[in-house]
């Protein structure tokens, strides 16, 4: 298993003069297995990751395509300052 990307993005909001940011990370995975794959998903899953369904990435080009087996996950976490 190989982490392949991963982002963080903050949005910030003011609703009745209170600050509020919104976390949303994502994770994106390849795999060497399909079971690899699985287990990772439950291990994810319960750290309170959501899983995004999809299963393949082409890491090659459009005319070369190279598929791996690929998992991405997401979460958001709310803070209020």
């Amino acid at each position: 298993m190989k982490l392949s990307e991963e982002k963080i993005k903050k949005i910030h909001y003011y609703p009745d003069n209170e600050h509020i940011v919104i976390i949303e990370k994502v994770e994106e995975y390849h795999y060497d297995n399909i079971e690899e794959r699985m287990e990772h998903i439950t291990r994810m899953r319960n750290d309170g990751w959501v899983e995004t369904e999809q299963k393949e990435e082409n890491i090659g080009s459009f005319c070369n395509p190279v598929y791996v087996i690929f998992a991405a996950f997401y979460k958001y976490e709310e803070i209020i300052q």
